[in-house]
This record gives structure tokens, C-alpha cells and sequence, in this order.
């Protein structure tokens, strides 16, 4: 058993020794290969400086002793003028929570140094080269409000000399700076970025950043363009100023603004019209009747919806306590009249369910709900109501004509009962043979006296209750009419309410959103241009 263990251990090893031997191999391999990769670039650049000999001994005389650390100044006095421009090559990103602009710019620098001139003629008429700035003096300009990232320019981009000494440097990078930025007018906003450049260690007694002529104009550089916002860059303006950690001499820098306007399209489309239809449906809460149960359910999810639109658009801007933007002052709004929306529907529902028993309409509201107001509002009862309910007609009324008719039913039924009483007295007289007996006669007519008058009192009872039934008949016709007379002040306020909130809710919404400048150049633009663009097509 131990030797088969030793054989399978020293199997083991032999193939752990072959892999350890390809690898080392590999690895020798591909040393052999860089330094024939090397050699053969070396190779092509000794051809190409064999090419154009002037420049390569030119390179050589020019850096031969040539020390970039000193700045290129004849004269210790002497001030360097730094021609430093910009362009914008693309806006990448706003981020206007974070405060943060992302741009990608080209950077010009020019200046002259005394020490890289030469005679075109010594040099086979070689007028400039390309070196790197590695080789040479380059400014240490870099962006004074960076939000994050590097302040200076990272991409080690070659430089152009010309015979004359003039080193212009054009290099890419991207910047992160930070920007304030203001939503009062959010989405219909402008907003103004700046980038400012300066030299970190030189100040202007050694150093002058001056900013191209001739550009007194706004400039758009913006090639690959922006789908959220139109750019527009200004010309560069120069200032110098003194800061407390250095006195005794002024630093030099050049500011760049960014003229950014927002494209609202999107915002309109996706945030305002819901807004704006979610907030015209509080106009049909007054539109439903009283009874609909749902009057205030659509009040509610309305109020709901505009919460969560509120909360979906503070998560887009920054806070700021400064303005309060344009949009959230159209949601605050649109929530304030959904709210008293609610408070004024339960008013009226609580005015549609009043009854005789708990509340008493009095003259004024009579007259005024019932005969003045619907009168301009265009709202006229059924001919059906004014003929079951004469409201000239008084409860009173009422009452003595209920009091008259049981004293005229009673009045009509008491000769009636006389009549039928003699009647019966004498049937039964003849019957009996005592009409010669008067005595007698009369002492038996005592019982039917009785008799009869127990009908008379049914009979008064019977009346009774056919007023009872005629006043309670009365008392439900009046409760129904007083019930019909709260429903229609109730209807009469909803049509109040139904212009009120039609008109506030149309000429708010004008007001809040034309108070951007911005918003009457969009929606001119995209209703009228549009408007007259088709008309000079057709």
C-alpha cells in the first residue's frame, strides 16, 4: 500500500512539474515577443524621423536644453498672456437634485514661449511641430467650482508649436461642476451654469488669462445636442479678485455660462395634463346629484391622486427654501380646491338630508334659494312639483281646512241621525200598538235614545278619524314638500359651486403657468407655428 501511495505522489509531482514548465515557457515567450514589438516601432519611428530630417534636428536643438519647470518670461516682470477659450461639445447631464452640471468641452490654450522659436529657412521650411506636453511648460489651469472628479485637465493631448514660439494646446475633458440651480419656474425653467477657470498657483502678476476677441455674442457649440434641454454657450468673461488666503495680488479667471433652457414637452405631456384633467374632474363632483353615494369618493381619490403626483415631483427637483417651482404651486393649488371641494360637498350633502323635524327653512333662504337665484342660474322645477306643492299655500291653511271640513261633516250628519232616529221610534211604535200611550211611549224610547246615541258617537268617531287620516295625509304632503325644498337648495348650491370652481380652476391654472416667461414661447410655439405650419402646407 505505501508504495503504490509513493507512485501515485510522484506521478502527481511529475505533472505538476510539466504544467510549471509550459507556464514558464509562455511567459518567457511573451517577453521575447514585446521586445520584438518594441523594436519594430523603434524602428518605424527612426524611418519616419529619417523622412523629415529638418524636424528631427530641429526637436533636437529646441529640447536639447530646454527646462519646462520655469515659466516661458523673458524678464522676471515680464507677465504671461494666456489666450484660454471653450467650446461645449456635449452637455451630458443635469442633475438638478444634487446641483451638479456634466459637460464635455474642447479647451484652447495659447501663449508664447521665447525659448521654441526658430528660422523656417535653417529647418527645411518647417513651420510647426507636434510634440507632447509632457515636453514642455503647460499652465495649470483648472475649473475653480468642480463638484467631484479631477479639477485639472487629465488627457496628456500633444501641442502645436509654431516657428514663431506661439504653443497652442487644444484638449477634451469632462467636467463635473457644481451648479445652482434655480426651479422657481420648474419645468419651464432657464437655468445659468458656470464654469470658471483659473491658475492655481500663478497669480496676475505672473499669469494673464485672457478670453478670445470678437465674441460678443452668444455661441452654440452643443454638436451632439441635448434631448431635455437647449444649450447655448456665452462668450468668456475675465475677473480678477483677491482671496483671503492670498493677499497682495489678484488671481485671474474666466468664467463660462451655460445658458441652459429646459425642453417642457416631456413634463407637460407626463405631469401637467393629468394635473390639469385630474384636477377639472373636481368640477363634476358638484355636477353629481346629492344622493349619488359616490360625490364623496370621487373627492377623495381625487385629493389621493394628487398626493401621489406631489410626491412623484419632490423626488425630481432639489429642495429649496428660497422659491417654491412653478409646478408644485399648480399641484398645491389644484390640492387646495379639491380639499375645500370636500368640506363644501358636505355642506350641501348636509343640507340635502335635512328634514322638518331638525331644521326649519326659513323666508330668506326661501326666497332667496328657491325663487331669486335659479332664476339667473337658469334652473326651473317641473310644472308636476307646482302643481302637487303650492308653497303660497301656508301650513296654517292647512289646518282650518281640516278644522272646517270635520265641522261640516259633522253638521251633515247630525240631521241625518234625527231623522233616522224618529224614523225607527215610530216603526216600532206601530209594532207594538202603543201609539195611545204616550206615557208609556215615551218611557220606552229611553233604550232607543241610548242606542241611537251610541251610533252617533261611532259616527263622531268615524269622523275623527277621517281627519286624523286628512291631517296626517296633510302633515306627510308638508314634510315631503319641506324635504323636496332642502334637496333643491342643495341642487341650487352644487350649480353655484359647479361655475365657481370652473371658473377658479380655468383661470388658476392660466395664471400659474403663464407666470413662467418661458411658457407662453412654448405653448406659441406649439399650437400656433404648429397651426400656421399646416395651413401653409395645405
Amino acid at each position: 500500500m505505501r508504495r503504490r501511495a509513493s507512485r501515485k505522489r510522484a506521478k502527481s509531482d511529475s505533472k505538476l512539474a510539466g504544467a510549471a514548465n509550459i507556464v514558464r515557457n509562455l511567459f518567457l515567450l511573451s517577453q521575447v515577443f514585446q521586445v520584438f514589438l518594441c523594436a519594430v516601432i523603434g524602428l518605424l519611428q527612426f524611418q519616419g524621423s529619417d523622412g523629415s530630417p529638418g524636424e528631427a534636428r530641429l526637436r533636437e536643438i529646441l529640447f536639447r536644453q530646454y527646462n519646462k519647470l520655469p515659466i516661458p518670461v523673458q524678464n522676471t516682470s515680464d507677465v504671461l498672456e494666456i489666450v484660454f477659450d471653450l467650446y461645449l461639445s456635449q452637455l451630458i447631464d443635469v442633475d438638478e437634485r444634487n446641483q451638479v452640471m456634466t459637460a464635455k468641452v474642447w479647451i484652447t490654450h495659447e501663449w508664447v514661449d521665447h525659448r521654441l522659436q526658430w528660422e523656417e529657412d535653417e529647418y527645411d521650411g518647417v513651420s510647426s511641430i507636434i510634440v507632447p506636453t509632457s515636453l514642455i511648460w503647460t499652465p495649470d489651469i483648472i475649473l475653480y467650482n468642480n463638484a467631484y472628479g479631477p479639477f485639472d485637465v487629465r488627457y496628456a493631448s500633444n501641442a502645436t508649436i509654431s516657428s514663431n514660439g506661439t504653443v497652442k494646446w487644444f484638449v477634451p475633458s469632462v467636467y463635473k461642476s457644481a451648479c445652482q440651480v434655480d426651479v422657481k419656474f420648474y419645468p419651464f425653467d432657464e437655468q445659468r451654469c458656470v464654469l470658471k477657470f483659473g491658475s492655481w498657483t500663478y497669480n496676475g502678476i505672473v499669469v494673464d488669462l485672457i478670453p478670445p476677441k470678437n465674441q460678443d455674442i452668444i455661441r452654440e457649440f452643443d454638436i451632439w445636442g441635448n434631448s431635455e434641454w437647449d444649450v447655448q454657450l456665452s462668450p468668456g468673461k475675465r475677473s480678477e479678485k483677491v482671496y483671503p488666503c492670498c493677499p497682495g495680488a489678484p488671481y485671474i479667471d474666466v468664467t463660462f455660462t451655460f445658458v441652459l433652457q429646459r425642453k417642457p414637452l416631456f413634463y407637460v405631456a407626463y405631469l401637467l395634463l393629468p394635473c390639469g384633467l385630474i384636477s377639472f374632474n373636481t368640477i363634476l363632483v358638484f355636477y353629481l346629484p346629492a344622493d349619488c353615494s359616490e360625490k364623496m369618493q370621487l373627492c377623495t381619490c381625487i385629493l389621493l391622486s394628487m398626493a401621489v403626483f406631489l410626491l412623484l415631483i419632490s423626488q425630481q427637483i432639489p429642495p429649496n427654501a428660497n422659491n417654491l417651482p412653478l409646478i408644485m404651486k399648480y399641484l398645491l393649488f389644484t390640492k387646495i380646491i379639491v380639499t375645500s371641494s370636500i368640506v363644501l360637498t358636505t355642506l350641501i350633502l348636509n343640507m340635502r338630508f335635512r328634514t322638518p323635524e331638525t331644521h326649519e327653512l326659513s323666508n330668506w333662504q326661501r326666497k332667496l334659494f328657491l325663487d331669486v337665484i335659479p332664476k339667473y342660474l337658469k334652473m326651473r322645477r317641473p310644472d308636476a312639483f307646482d302643481d302637487r306643492f303650492n308653497h303660497s299655500e301656508s301650513s296654517q291653511i292647512r289646518k282650518d281646512s281640516i278644522k272646517l271640513l270635520s265641522t261640516r261633516v259633522a253638521s251633515m250628519l247630525a240631521p241625518m241621525m234625527v231623522t233616522e232616529m224618529e224614523d225607527e221610534l215610530e216603526a216600532r211604535a206601530e209594532r207594538q200598538g202603543l201609539l195611545n200611550q204616550g206615557s208609556m211611549g215615551h218611557s220606552s224610547m229611553d233604550p232607543d235614545v241610548s242606542v241611537s246615541s251610541s251610533s252617533y258617537t261611532s259616527i263622531k268617531d268615524a269622523v275623527n278619524d277621517v281627519v286624523y287620516i286628512t291631517s296626517q295625509f296633510a302633515f306627510t304632503e308638508e314634510t315631503c314638500k319641506a324635504k323636496e325644498e332642502w334637496k333643491y337648495c342643495a341642487m341650487v348650491l352644487d350649480r353655484i359651486f359647479l361655475i365657481i370652481y370652473l371658473c377658479g380652476v380655468f383661470i388658476g391654472t392660466v395664471i400659474i403657468i403663464m407666470e413662467a416667461p418661458l411658457a407662453t414661447t412654448f405653448f406659441y410655439e406649439q399650437f400656433w407655428s404648429s397651426s400656421n405650419t399646416t395651413a401653409d402646407d395645405i
